[in-house]
């Protein structure tokens, strides 16, 4: 069986916990999160949206970053977007995340890269 449109995704994505996501202003619920893109949950997005997207984490307020997206789909409530290109300091920002998460050392960047 064919999967989801909203699944058919080029990477692994996890979790958002830990993360607030706001869109254009507004605090959306965070799904998940990978090199390539995120999803949340939200209305009155349509595909092809260009949207402003700032990223913090609820242990550090300081800890945050801004990036520009595309909504490249919407299914329901859940909006995906890609995030392309992807900086190398949110490249870092993410693979850091996730690291966290898996509880692992981050596999993409070096250490001397990833230190605060």
């Amino acid at each position: 069986m064919r999967q989801p449109r909203w699944e058919q995704r080029q990477a692994v994505r996890y979790p958002g916990q830990t993360l607030v996501l706001k869109v254009n202003g507004c605090i959306h619920p965070f799904i998940d999160i990978s090199v390539g893109g995120l999803s949340f949950e939200g209305e009155g997005f349509v595909r092809g949206q260009e949207i402003n997207v700032r990223i913090s984490s609820v242990l550090d307020a300081a800890d945050t970053i801004s990036t520009t997206c595309r909504v490249a789909n919407v299914c329901g409530p859940r909006v995906g977007v890609s995030i392309a290109p992807c900086s190398s300091r949110l490249l870092r920002y993410i693979v850091v995340h996730i690291a966290n998460l898996t509880e692992t050392e981050p596999p993409v960047v070096k250490k001397h890269i990833i230190a605060k």
